[in-house]
């Protein structure tokens, strides 16, 4: 059986390197393993070795290891491929609305995220799934999105607009056609509101499929070893109190809480007393190592985490060794340590 990974946490907190190595620390250590991350930085890319495309590609420096970078405009594509007829799946993915809920949507975004981390564990292929999930809310909106996507295909203002029952093409003008979609039809011209009558009908047609499959997502979640990833800085210490602020009920609590780019504590008091311009340097530094030591302390306090520390370094690392390096280093972000036995 597949174990799967789900690395969370707002943007610019090391996620993608974080969950890179956690991938190359396991496939270290005997297990297949695939890595998917969200628009991964040039660096980690030329550390992996490979040219990341949404089809998995072996790391030929890390026996083991496997990559792909999630394309959500793909995803959705064979999503909608796969819960509606030919004609209705090919005029979806043409509709301009299509691409904008694929592209833009923060909810389409995630979704597609956790339906390819799902293809893939269900696939049996990997021992381990390592996910880097979008930055969307600091996590929650991840784990959300499959309730999201049912409301978005399958809600009670969709329903309103295309009427009960899935009427003929074109019917939204001559059948169910609502007052507010004639005033738009007027104020904004035919040819846009055809488009997105067209994408809302068709839609519709999708909501049955997305919604046993949104539901298998959330199962996937529901299993899967959670990895919540910030910094001190205000924002992403904001986005983590959010996360287990709207936990949903379902979901598990986070198996690890890294607090990454750490200052050393003993930082804190180096170079007091030489009274000079070195001195007023270290002390700039002292006071952040303190803020960050507080700024932990006070999220252990809250919410009863033993935060995982990965100090602050100059530069992320360039091979798959030593992202390795990176996650053992730690002495708790391996597959054993975050609950699936080697």
């Amino acid at each position: 059986m597949t174990s799967v990974v789900a690395v969370l946490g707002s943007g610019g907190v090391g996620k993608t390197t974080l969950s890179a190595a956690i991938a190359a620390d396991a496939a270290r250590n005997g297990r297949r393993v695939l890595v998917l991350t969200v628009d991964p930085a040039r660096r980690l890319a030329q550390a992996l070795g490979v040219r990341l495309g949404n089809t998995p590609a072996a790391v030929a420096s890390c026996p083991g290891l496997d990559a792909a970078m999630i394309d959500a405009s793909e995803s959705w594509e064979a999503i909608v491929h796969n819960h509606a007829d030919p004609a209705t799946a090919e005029r979806l993915v043409a509709n301009r609305f299509f691409r904008a809920v694929a592209d833009r949507f923060p909810s389409g975004q995630a979704y597609a995220a956790a339906e390819e981390m799902t293809r893939h564990a269900d696939s049996g292929v990997w021992d381990l799934v390592v996910v880097d999930t979008p930055p969307s809310g600091g996590g929650i909106d991840v784990l959300a999105s499959p309730r999201r996507i049912r409301a978005l295909v399958g809600g009670r203002a969709l329903r309103w607009l295309t009427g009960p029952a899935i009427p003929g093409r074109r019917a939204l003008y001559t059948v169910t056609a609502r007052p507010a979609l004639r005033l738009a039809d007027a104020v904004v011209g035919g040819p846009l509101l055809e488009d997105v009558a067209e994408f809302l009908l068709d839609l519709r047609v999708t909501y049955d499929g997305i919604s046993r499959r949104s539901r298998h997502v959330e199962s996937t979640f529901k299993t899967a070893a959670i990895v919540l990833v910030t910094t001190a800085d205000p924002a992403p210490m904001r986005e983590t109190s959010r996360y287990f602020a709207e936990l949903p009920d379902w979901a598990s609590r986070p198996r690890a809480v890294v607090f990454n780019r750490a200052l050393p504590e003993q930082w804190s008091t180096a170079g007091r007393g030489r009274g000079d311009a070195l001195e007023r340097n270290l002390e700039r530094w002292g006071d952040e190592a303190h803020r960050q030591a507080e700024a932990r302390g006070e999220l252990s306090a809250l919410y009863g985490v033993d935060p995982v520390i990965v100090p602050w370094m100059a530069e992320a690392p360039s091979t798959p060794s030593g992202l390795a390096d990176l996650a053992a280093a730690t002495g708790r972000l391996s597959a054993k340590e975050l609950g699936f036995a080697q």
